[in-house]
């Protein structure tokens, strides 16, 4: 099976996503203030997988995504580059806004929109195997996630 994405995950508890995430960001050149990246990982790591994404161990140990519809599976989560291009949208809110609830909202909504292409691309791969029935995908706002996540103070 050829596996997709970056390198293998071997995150089997919150802190090594953390470290997962924050290895991931500083490749993709997102800097801010490390409370901002923890917030967003913890959101990210509380979020269910898309359906019908789910993860699995290899033999090794290593963490990987399986898409049952496709037939594929790749070590990069499903939803990480929406969780950086969401990170990266945070600090540029967080640098211009006063308000952390501008914030929590705009990232709320940003965040949606991702899930919303996602499960309009999985749509479109259950729609092209007729012998699969498809599900209207159930998308619940992170907004309240979000609020649970962010510490009483973010140093602006």
């Amino acid at each position: 099976m050829a596996l997709h994405g970056s390198a293998p995950l071997r995150q089997t508890s919150l802190g090594e996503f953390l470290r997962s995430f924050r290895g991931r960001a500083v490749e993709r050149g997102i800097k801010g203030p490390c409370e901002i990246i923890n917030v967003l990982a913890r959101a990210a790591w509380d979020l269910p997988l898309p359906l019908p994404w789910r993860e699995e161990t290899s033999s090794n140990g290593s963490i990987y995504f399986w898409n049952e519809v496709a037939g594929t599976a790749m070590w990069q989560h499903p939803l990480m580059e929406v969780f950086l291009s969401a990170l990266e949208s945070m600090v540029e809110l967080v640098r211009e806004s006063t308000s952390i609830t501008d914030v929590v909202v705009a990232l709320a909504a940003h965040l949606k929109l991702g899930l919303c292409v996602l499960n309009c691309e999985i749509g479109q791969e259950r729609l092209q195997k007729p012998s699969s029935a498809w599900e209207q995908p159930r998308l619940d706002s992170p907004l309240p996630l979000l609020l649970r996540c962010i510490p009483a103070r973010i140093p602006i």
